[in-house]
């Protein structure tokens, strides 16, 4: 790997994602950041796919230009799908759009609104290493090796001779003893220092992770276990945990892990889309509600966790409560152009379709650049039989945000289009089949 952490950020915080990139790597951990490494003659896409792929973490600069721009949503996304940490650093106090809650809000972000942005760094550095599992280090003198440790014996000129042996003799014992009590001290200090190596759940923490890359679970789920006992509130361990157990088929203690996770930062996407995946594993859908009943319980007005709440009522076909749910994000966050469009999606599958416009119009009016809007009013229209309406919102959905092409593939309310020359065309079907 030649790199330890992406930068991602919107091309209007290219400045300051340089002056991240650049504070990071002062500290040892490497960066790879577009501006200075965007292969030439690569897609820029492909190349930040690729970069994402192999970093050990991805640090957002975060912005009102960020929370719009479809690259740095693309790019987080990317990041929660490969289960890569992301790290945001804020450097606006804007709000954060529907979207982008689950990779900006949480516990792990460090927030730099006021100026300078330098005394802010140092901050987000300790954050980083952190996260990736390491002590942060500062710079110290270079020193020679010889001069790492104690001499047994000094250099030096010879002790010089007394006028008779017993002198000679005296000499002799004290360096002796000098020898034998810098031994006993070094000694005593490689016992200490083992001692706190065992008790550093980091180090654990770190041996866990590199047995899981070399396949060696049964170790590497020991080494996360010792972590987990020496330190329980670490967020990473948990998560790594879990998904050494679903490797090993056990996926009642995976649940487990996931859920500790979840209880200490409700906002980690990564455990709540790995804990949705093994409850359909485990066929006990109904689960899916627990962390945002979690987060509500601890937190009455967190917009995100409605959101999240509906989202989850609606995947389970409980509609009414999904749409409880989207009242209450758009009472706490009136201004949520994805909360309104993503209701306008649940009226349109209750068939209540001209309420469904009249939500979408709200979404328009609050994102009209906002892809999700142009779908879930593409979705709409195709419900009611409104091809071209369909087409003309689903080419602007797409032309914002090109993976809504392989959702539009799947999405059941596209079905009535199938077999729509256009429709194939646009989401990359092909030809339909001639029968």
């Amino acid at each position: 790997m030649a790199h330890d952490v992406f930068v991602c950020c919107a091309e209007e915080d290219e400045d300051t994602a340089q002056a991240v990139a650049a504070a990071l790597e002062a500290q040892g951990i490497r960066c790879w950041i577009a501006r200075r490494d965007l292969p030439p003659g690569l897609p820029r896409e492909q190349a930040t796919a690729d970069a994402i792929d192999g970093s050990r973490a991805v640090v957002v600069v975060f912005s009102s230009s960020a929370n719009t721009s479809p690259d740095v949503r693309r790019e987080l996304e990317h990041a929660a799908d490969t289960r890569t940490p992301i790290i945001p650093f804020r450097i606006e106090d804007a709000p954060v759009s529907g979207p982008m809650q689950p990779f900006i809000s949480g516990p792990h972000r460090t927030d730099a609104f006021t100026p300078p942005l330098e005394q802010h760094l140092p901050r987000l550095g300790d954050a980083v290493a952190r996260r990736l599992g390491e002590d942060v280090t500062r710079a110290a003198p270079a020193t020679e090796p010889d001069a790492q440790l104690p001499l047994l014996i000094p250099d030096g000129p010879p002790v010089a001779p007394g006028p008779s042996s017993g002198s000679r003799k005296y000499h002799s014992l004290g360096r002796g003893l000098v020898g034998v009590v810098l031994l006993s001290v070094i000694a005593v200090a490689l016992i200490l220092h083992i001692q706190a190596v065992q008790s550093d759940p980091w180090r654990h923490y770190q041996r866990g992770a590199t047995l899981m890359a070399r396949g060696r679970y049964e170790e590497a789920l020991a080494a996360f276990d010792r972590a987990v006992e020496l330190e329980t509130q670490y967020v990473p361990v948990h998560d790594s945990r879990a998904w050494l157990l679903i490797e090993l088929g056990r996926y009642e203690e995976a649940l487990a892990a996931y859920d500790r996770a979840i209880k200490l930062d409700a906002y980690d996407f990564e455990a709540l889309e790995n804990r949705k995946w093994v409850l359909a594993e485990l066929g006990r859908h109904e689960e899916l509600l627990d962390p945002y009943d979690w987060a509500i319980e601890s937190d009455p007005d967190s917009a995100w966790a409605h959101h999240r709440k509906g989202a989850a009522l609606a995947e389970l076909g409980r509609y009414e409560e999904a749409l409880e749910a989207y009242d209450r994000t758009i009472k706490l966050r009136p201004g949520d152009a994805w909360a309104h469009s993503v209701k306008g999606s649940v009226l349109a599958k209750l068939g209540r379709y001209e309420e469904a416009l009249a939500v979408l119009d709200s979404a328009f009016e609050l994102g009209p650049d906002e892809a999700r809007v142009h779908y879930s009013r593409a979705f709409t229209y195709s419900l009611m039989g409104r091809r071209d309406d369909a087409l003309r919102d689903l080419t602007r959905a797409i032309d914002l945000d090109a993976d809504l092409r392989e959702e539009a593939r799947m999405e059941e309310g596209f079905d009535r289009l199938q077999d729509d020359r256009e429709f194939r065309e646009l989401v990359g079907l092909g030809e339909p089949d001639s029968q």
